[in-house]
Formats: C-alpha cells, sequence, structure tokens
C-alpha cells in the first residue's frame, strides 16, 4: 500500500485546489459557478483517492511517486493561496495560476496507471486523470474569452 505521506500529499493537494478555487468562487462572483464547479470536482478527486487508498483490496505500488514532486506542488498551492490571500489579483492572473497548477498536475502524471494496476484502479485513476485534462481545456477556454 502506499505510505501515508504519499497518501496525505496526493489528498492534500487536492484539497488545496479546492480550496484556493473556492476563495476564487467567492471573490469573482460573476464567474462563481465556474470556479465552484472545479472547486467541487477537486473534492471529488480527494474523496475517490481516499477511496482507493482505503480498499484493502488495491494495492498501489509506491514507488511510482516522486514524493519531491508531490511536496513540490504542495508548496506551490500553497504559495498560490497566500498570495492570493495577501494581494489584489485579478481574474486573468487567477486563471493564470489555475492554469499553470493544472498544467504541473497533469505533467506530474501521479494519476497515471501502470500495467501492475487493477482495472478498478486504472479505471479510477483515468477518471481523475481525465478530469485534470478537462479542468485544463475550461480554464484555457475561459482565459481566451477575457
Amino acid at each position: 500500500m502506499i505510505k501515508p505521506t504519499i497518501v496525505q500529499y496526493l489528498i492534500g493537494n487536492e484539497e488545496l485546489l479546492a480550496q484556493l478555487y473556492k476563495m476564487y468562487s467567492q471573490k469573482y462572483s460573476s464567474h462563481a459557478d465556474f470556479w465552484g464547479r472545479l472547486s467541487d470536482d477537486e473534492k471529488a478527486h480527494a474523496q475517490k483517492i481516499k477511496t482507493i487508498t482505503e480498499e484493502n483490496s488495491t494495492d498501489i505500488d509506491k514507488s511510482r511517486f516522486n514524493e519531491k514532486g508531490l511536496e513540490s506542488f504542495k508548496n506551490a498551492a500553497e504559495s498560490e493561496i497566500e498570495r492570493f490571500t495577501n494581494k489584489d489579483l485579478d481574474i486573468k492572473q487567477a486563471l493564470a495560476s489555475a492554469s499553470k497548477l493544472e498544467k504541473t498536475l497533469a505533467n506530474s502524471k501521479f494519476f497515471e496507471s501502470t500495467d501492475k494496476d487493477s482495472d478498478e484502479l486504472k479505471s479510477r485513476l483515468q477518471d481523475i486523470s481525465e478530469s485534470v485534462d478537462k479542468h485544463k481545456e475550461r480554464i484555457e477556454k475561459m482565459i481566451n474569452r477575457i
């Protein structure tokens, strides 16, 4: 099974994104639905990860995860929350930040399955991975509209 620190990073990173997007939804009320949906998706990702790791039948190879990469992502998300809290960012800056975080998450391949994974695990990881890709697309579309 994944050692707890890896699980905590995976869940925590999704929860940090949910928190950031929730903050954006409160500040940018004209786009609250957009940010709210992203936040809800991130909460769902965290829940899926919890479910995956709680199931005794699902064995995940911990060596597939780069702990430094997970920590780096966590630090980047926390920095964005702090930056948002301390500065008056406009929506374009928020979108640029979200785009960068989602691209980093996608490029990290944290949710890529391997041949060793069960079909059920592959399906769940694929769901999260596809959702990250959809987030990138939705954010890019919003950038182009604003």
